[in-house]
């Protein structure tokens, strides 16, 4: 199931037949529970609904997946919501796996949102969500305020990731700038490095094997992410850059990461190449 934000922005696939627990294994659940689910989850996420954006959604994934969790591991077996009991309820309230109070109530918050409507379930059960209280929170703190000093610190560390980026980026611009006047030819230490960037700067990749692997020189020059990097910002510096520009221009940083970045297409605008930044 496709979840698309408002905005259009970002979107998500969310599978209920590939429910999996934190360490990547997959939960199996009886095929009527993972319908139930994927129904409950249409009917949270739906237009008319107040989710409006895909962390909202994981969100809400996040509690059906406990819930499958749970569920899997049950005797008998529960193979639908007929076959939820109020005894399931109770147990949910302390079925925390290891999360705080705090993560707790969240969870159980969100799990009467979606059963305190669902007619697929008894009264009984419907009931129960409301027969025990919410885990009380006794152990949130207040986060200080970062004070004049605590900002300078951060503001150094940031403009030394720039810095490092700028100085990186520029010194692989000039490398390849050399490499294409033909002032680095065949045999000179940087030419290997110079054909790479090349390819990757023109076509947004780098050569591949007609499996699609990564040529052997791809990997003596470090990988991909080194020779990508030589151009590119990596996503400490994304960060970095996003969160001077928060410092300087007071905008969130969600409204920063969302502003348009100058690029170019590669391809000269032909669908299904990637683009290069």
């Amino acid at each position: 199931m496709r979840v698309i934000e408002e905005s259009g922005a970002r979107s998500r696939v969310f599978d209920f037949a590939d429910i999996q627990d934190p360490k990547g294994k997959r939960v199996v659940i009886d095929e009527g529970l993972q319908r139930w689910f994927a129904s409950a989850f249409a009917e949270r996420t739906s237009p008319r609904s107040g989710v409006k954006r895909v962390r909202g959604a994981e969100s809400l994934y996040s509690v059906l997946s406990w819930l499958a969790r749970y569920f899997s591991v049950q005797s008998p077996t529960v193979r639908g919501p007929g076959d939820v009991t109020a005894a399931h309820v109770l147990e949910l309230w302390t079925h925390t796996e290891g999360r705080n109070a705090a993560s707790q109530c969240s969870h159980l918050h969100r799990l009467r949102q979606l059963w305190r409507d669902d007619d697929r379930l008894s009264k009984e059960v419907r009931d129960a969500l409301y027969r025990e209280r919410m885990p009380e929170v006794t152990e949130v703190s207040d986060v200080p305020a970062y004070d004049d000093n605590a900002m300078q610190r951060i503001m150094v560390a940031l403009r030394h990731d720039i810095r490092v980026a700028r100085d990186r980026i520029r010194a692989s611009q000039g490398l390849l700038t050399r490499f294409r006047a033909g002032q680095i030819g065949y045999g000179h230490p940087d030419h290997t490095l110079g054909m790479l960037l090349d390819v990757f700067e023109r076509t947004g990749d780098l050569p591949r094997t007609p499996g699609g692997a990564m040529v052997r020189v791809v990997w003596k020059l470090g990988g991909s992410q080194e020779i990508t990097r030589r151009l590119c910002l990596t996503s400490r510096e994304l960060t970095a850059f996003c969160l001077l520009l928060t410092a300087l221009t007071a905008e969130n940083f969600g409204t920063v990461a969302s502003w348009p970045a100058a690029h170019h297409r590669p391809d000269g605008g032909v669908e299904g190449v990637p683009r290069s930044r």
